[in-house]
């Protein structure tokens, strides 16, 4: 039997949840969503060291909302002029934003699924949050835990992200 390559990780499907719509929400995790950010710019990298330029940019080019460029990167977005596609960053809350972020996330990643799960379901958390800040997996039509998913994904973030990321 073939092995995943180590760097993949393995979805195992449990339970009476349908293989095809779980396979497809979980190459959505791992893909484009819906503000078109690539998984690659959280996975072998710090988010929090990407250039807030970039970011800018990506704001402006309509691939990241001003919401998810202080969520994922870390990065505050001033809207210069939204029909001209002109921002700026806030230096200085910028720097503040990240110092918070790096302080917080790793508590994110512990904090239990369950209760990662209850929030999602009480509208408290958004599905965006749910698996990159706190990496856990849920079927999204019910917001039920898929635990073994969830301990995968877990896994992963932590030999492929975790280790990039700078002490607090």
């Amino acid at each position: 039997m073939t092995q995943p390559a180590p760097d993949l990780v393995r979805f195992d499907v449990v339970g009476d949840v349908d293989p095809e719509r779980a396979a497809a929400q979980a190459a959505r995790v791992l893909s484009l969503d819906e503000d078109a950010t690539g998984y690659d710019q959280m996975v072998d990298r710090d988010p929090l060291e990407r250039d807030p330029a970039a970011v800018v940019e990506d704001v402006a080019d309509g691939y990241v909302s001003v919401e998810r460029a202080r969520k994922d990167y870390g990065v505050v977005v001033r809207e210069v002029d939204v029909e001209l596609a002109q921002y700026e960053v806030d230096d200085d809350a910028t720097a503040a934003e990240r110092k918070q972020i790096a302080a917080d996330r790793r508590g994110w990643l512990d904090e239990d699924p369950k209760a990662v799960a209850e929030r999602y379901r009480a509208g408290e958390v958004d599905q965006l949050d749910v698996i990159r800040r706190h990496g856990v997996i849920l079927d999204w039509g019910t917001g039920e835990l898929l635990a073994t998913t969830t301990d995968q994904f877990r896994a992963m973030l932590r030999r492929r992200t975790v280790a990039h990321w700078a002490p607090a």
